[in-house]
């Protein structure tokens, strides 16, 4: 894993080998960039990797699964190694279509109950949305249900025609600037987007 740098910091920061026993290192110690990773509970050096990261400095950010691994026990003992953000992904407020995007039977009740533990662990919660012609219209729903259960922010991510989403359409760029202009709006109702 890594990423481009800064233009004003020079080599990239990066992040070796996950699976090695002694898990991470920055390069750069004064980097203060946050992490965030989509590793789950499932993963048995976690804990030693989030602790080794804020050693570091860095901020750290979960992306878990909702499974059952999910527990209100995990959480606390997540959040107490310093990480104070957690996401999840809510493509749709509609579980007959977010639950057969995601293959997974009641996967929006289930996410939706765990954006409201996640905040019961004082998290900050933010819900990834991709937008698509077919969940366009649904952004409203999901608008709303971001501000009753009290998630801070909304990352919404436009498709791009490539990779894994190569067979999805995507929107036309009048589509993409009522959806810009949707999202400034719904961003007066308290959360980040």
């Amino acid at each position: 894993f890594e990423t481009m740098a800064d233009p004003a910091n020079a080599g990239p920061f990066r992040l070796p080998n996950f699976d090695l026993p002694a898990g991470l290192s920055v390069e750069r110690p004064g980097d203060r960039r946050g992490l965030l990773s989509s590793l789950d509970s499932m993963r048995r050096d976690l804990d030693s990797l989030i602790t080794r990261a804020r050693q570091a400095g860095v901020h750290v950010a979960i992306a878990p699964s909702v499974t059952p691994l999910l527990t209100d026990e995990r959480l606390a003992e997540i959040r107490a190694l310093g990480v104070k953000v957690a996401s999840l992904s809510i493509d749709r407020a509609t579980p007959a279509i977010h639950d057969v995007m995601r293959g997974v039977p009641d996967h929006l009740a289930a996410s939706v109950d765990a954006i409201r533990r996640m905040r019961a662990h004082d998290f900050v919660v933010q819900i990834n949305t991709t937008v698509t012609p077919t969940t366009v219209f649904d952004l409203p729903a999901v608008a709303e249900l971001l501000v009753r259960n009290d998630a801070s922010i909304w990352e919404v991510f436009f498709l791009v025609n490539v990779g894994r989403g190569s067979a999805l359409a995507e929107l036309n760029p009048d589509e993409h600037e009522d959806v810009c202009q949707f999202l400034y709006d719904a961003s007066m109702y308290g959360f980040i987007v």
